[in-house]
């Protein structure tokens, strides 16, 4: 099993067990299949990335093997939520899997807020670095939230220092 699916069956286990649940959808309909596929980073696609049944309060899910780019993450999992409070409780349960650095590359604040380029005043929503050890084997990961997309992303790879640049030019 992926680090990155492993994060997916925490948020659907949190969502359940009573602590918080997912927001929902406010008319009740679940959101249009594809629309997650259609705003991933570049080098995401069909061909490197499947839509899958997501955990119970995830409005759709999807998870990607290698980025195209070559430097690239290795693995990734992307969620479209309904609400800011599940955008929120999503970030927490992705982090609750790995060991939390007390910053990003940078000086970004692990965990912390972000902001695109182009609005540096404004809060685009949260993003977190950390490791995790896989059977024998130290895996870096960047989770973050785009509060306006209401999507969450968990990307991860061999080297912190070149996923989290990745990230700043790609997604964040």
């Amino acid at each position: 099993m992926s680090v990155c699916i492993g994060a997916a069956r925490l948020i659907g286990a949190a969502a359940c067990s009573g602590v918080a649940v997912l927001g929902s959808v406010a008319n009740g309909a679940a959101a249009p299949a594809g629309t997650l596929m259609g705003i991933l980073p570049p080098g995401y696609s069909s061909t490197n990335c499947k839509e899958v049944t997501p955990s119970s309060g995830i409005l759709e899910q999807v998870d990607c093997g290698p980025n195209t780019d070559s430097s690239g993450p290795l693995s990734a999992s992307f969620y479209l939520l309904s609400s800011k409070d599940g955008l929120a409780m999503a970030f927490q349960a992705l982090n609750s899997g790995m060991t939390m650095a007390s910053s990003c590359p940078g000086g970004q604040a692990s965990p912390g807020p972000w902001h695109y380029n182009s609005s540096p005043d404004q809060t685009a929503g949260q993003v977190a670095c950390g490791t995790s050890n896989s059977g024998g084997t130290t895996v870096s990961f960047v989770v973050w939230t785009d509060n306006a997309k209401l999507t969450a992303g968990l990307i991860g790879g061999t080297d912190m220092g070149s996923l989290y640049q990745w990230w700043k030019t790609k997604s964040g």
